[in-house]
């Protein structure tokens, strides 16, 4: 069996991106989380350049753990960048702590994952995403036999789902707010959907990838009287991001630049032409033979 060795070109003494397991920095939700934060402060504005704060939070808590970063000092107040937010006549729409954090405000709620079998890469059977090389430049050449390479699996599909409520004081702040929504979303399929931005650990394989999200189920009219008899007014829907999860933990094997085939059950001389031959491991082509995949840049 021959299989492609494709080298990553680098510069210093650490060949490959190390991740591990139990670093807490790398997880599946966190690279979905970006994600999905990213898309949010790129689609929804309290006015032009302004994205409405978003927070990890459930709707029942978002907004006193809005006042809390609201509240924190210097860079601890990742909202800070409202303070420069005006409205049509040139007035600030905020103003700073001890004064509240006026809305609307987005609540992103996790509530699960799950398998997405039809994106399985095969059926009982491992797959390997390649071979790359970890050999340094000027190590590899021709007369070279024995290098290093790390084994790197197919990733696995896996469907992120999460709870997005938007908060408003008025109405028609949460109809503009909902009209953003529906116009980011294709209109041309059953699901309404959208292709967003999602970064993967592991140079030179997945890397950065457009996943699909979706929109499940209809957008919610959860308005509600809170405590002081204010009217707030509250969209809730769910958006499922079809994501992947990728191998974090490669494993570097010693591997052969060249593999000798050969076979002398027959006469040796007729085979040498034929059966005998040697095989370089390296494509120059530019492409992954084995998998047929374009080569990470």
């Amino acid at each position: 069996m021959t299989n492609s060795l494709r080298q990553i070109p680098h510069s210093g003494p650490r060949l490959v991106e190390s991740y591990s397991r139990h670093d807490s920095s790398i997880t599946l939700h966190r690279v979905h989380d970006l994600a999905l934060m990213h898309w949010l402060q790129s689609s929804f504005f309290v006015s032009e350049g302004y994205p409405v704060p978003a927070i990890f939070s459930n709707p029942s808590r978002v907004f006193n753990d809005a006042m809390q970063i609201w509240s924190a000092p210097g860079s601890g107040n990742v909202f800070a960048y409202l303070l420069s937010a005006k409205d049509a006549g040139g007035s600030p729409l905020y103003q700073p702590h001890p004064m509240p954090m006026a809305l609307p405000i987005i609540s992103i709620d996790r509530l699960g994952i799950a398998p997405d079998a039809s994106r399985a890469w095969s059926t009982g059977q491992m797959r390997h995403a390649g071979w790359p090389t970890v050999d340094p430049a000027d190590k590899i050449t021709s007369q070279r036999l024995l290098g290093n390479a790390y084994i790197v699996q197919m990733p696995q599909g896996w469907i992120f789902k999460y709870q997005i409520d938007i908060l408003a004081a008025r109405y028609d702040t949460i109809a503009c707010l909902v009209t953003a929504l529906v116009q980011k979303l294709n209109r041309w399929s059953l699901t309404p959907e959208t292709m967003i931005i999602a970064k993967y650990p592991g140079r030179g394989y997945f890397g950065k990838k457009l996943v699909r999200m979706t929109l499940e189920g209809e957008i919610a009219d959860a308005t509600e009287i809170d405590a002081t008899g204010n009217r707030i007014y509250r969209a809730s829907f769910q958006l499922h991001i079809h994501g992947w999860a990728v191998d974090i933990d490669p494993n570097i094997v010693p591997t052969l630049w060249t593999q000798t085939i050969n076979a002398t059950a027959l006469d040796p001389n007729a085979l040498a032409a034929t059966i005998s031959s040697t095989t370089d491991l390296r494509d120059g082509e530019g492409r992954d033979v084995s998998l047929d995949l374009p080569v990470a840049q």
